[in-house]
């Protein structure tokens, strides 16, 4: 899925769904590169979590990469624009660290 409402990612996956819902506010998507990517926002965190492909997901030991960061309330309910920031933060953040 193609997003004109967020380019930034479209920059970075070739594929997503998200983001999506509400308590918790929920994405996926693989990236150009080839990760698997799930986020969400809820109760008071954020987070991305990074695994090499999606059947990899859940599989705590298999991720790549884990980013969760407090959200002083109730993160589920936070604006879109500010959980896709989130999400093209640390998806280039993991990309630079793999370099």
């Amino acid at each position: 899925m193609s997003s004109v409402l967020y380019p930034a990612l479209d920059e970075r996956f070739q594929s997503h769904t998200g983001p999506f819902g509400g308590c918790p506010i929920q994405f996926e998507g693989h990236l150009k590169s080839g990760e698997f990517v799930y986020a969400r926002a809820r109760e008071t965190f954020i987070e991305v979590e990074v695994y090499a492909c999606e059947n990899d997901f859940g599989d705590n030991d298999a991720r790549l990469g884990h980013y969760r960061e407090p959200e002083p309330y109730d993160a589920g309910q936070m604006p879109v624009e500010k959980f896709v920031d989130y999400i093209v933060r640390k998806v280039d953040l993991h990309l630079a660290n793999k370099q």
